[in-house]
């Protein structure tokens, strides 16, 4: 595990592994696309709501996918079932709400933020360049939003549906810029000292773009990472 207070050398990075980084940005936003699919399909009967839940439900397959190629299978694995709980407990708050069940809506919603906790914890846990407090209020924030969203929805209050809508969309892009620059600092960074130098998570060539025919090396690594060696 990389640690903040390691002097890095500069590190460079391919463009497969560019895209990557750009491409877990738009995670976040699937996840309120499809969630806010999901509360339109249960609280207008538009569509089946239950195929749209299967779809939401594979959002974290994605980051399971993404994690894996830099934080390996058990990783992946452990986040997505969390991220998994996390749409479960969404539909099933929706629910209780149409049922006009408070009790269950206040204990659905206190499980919704004590999984934002444990999601917080858990990728702080796995990148020093992810905080936990910077992710708590992140996510906090997001099921905040949504529940509004929910709600809106319900009552018809389409005006403020709308806007809160608006503010998950930018709440979901702020989560992706904080989530790939994470990710762009963690494959980035590598200690001095090689004997604890950590492997890069692309080292199967396999898993990243081979060099063109001509042997043109330009197009393989072009993103670096430079930081001063006073460690500003």
């Amino acid at each position: 595990m990389l640690s903040k207070n390691r002097m890095p050398e500069q590190q460079c990075i391919t463009f497969g592994e560019m895209n990557i980084i750009f491409n877990s940005r738009t995670l976040w936003r699937q996840l309120a696309i499809w969630t806010r699919a999901l509360i339109i399909s249960k609280t207008a009967g538009i569509g089946i709501a239950e195929e749209v839940f299967r779809r939401v439900y594979r959002v974290p397959e994605g980051y399971a996918n993404m994690l894996r190629i830099v934080f390996g299978n058990k990783i992946s694995e452990d986040y997505m079932i969390l991220l998994s709980a996390a749409v479960s407990l969404y539909n099933q708050i929706i629910t209780a709400y149409l049922d006009g069940d408070t009790d269950t809506v206040n204990d659905l919603a206190a499980r919704l933020y004590e999984n934002a906790d444990e999601r917080a914890t858990f990728l702080s846990s796995i990148n020093p360049y992810w905080d936990v407090t910077e992710w708590r209020d992140l996510m906090y924030t997001y099921v905040a939003y949504t529940l509004e969203e929910i709600v809106t929805s319900i009552t018809g209050e389409h005006a403020k549906n709308i806007d809160v809508y608006d503010r998950i969309l930018s709440q979901a892009s702020a989560m992706g810029d904080y989530f790939s620059q994470g990710l762009f600092n963690y494959m980035t960074q590598i200690p001095s000292d090689n004997e604890n130098q950590s492997p890069s998570p692309f080292e199967n060539e396999n898993q990243s773009p081979s060099p063109s025919d001509n042997g043109n090396q330009s197009m393989k690594a072009v993103y670096c990472n430079q930081y001063e060696r006073s460690g500003k």
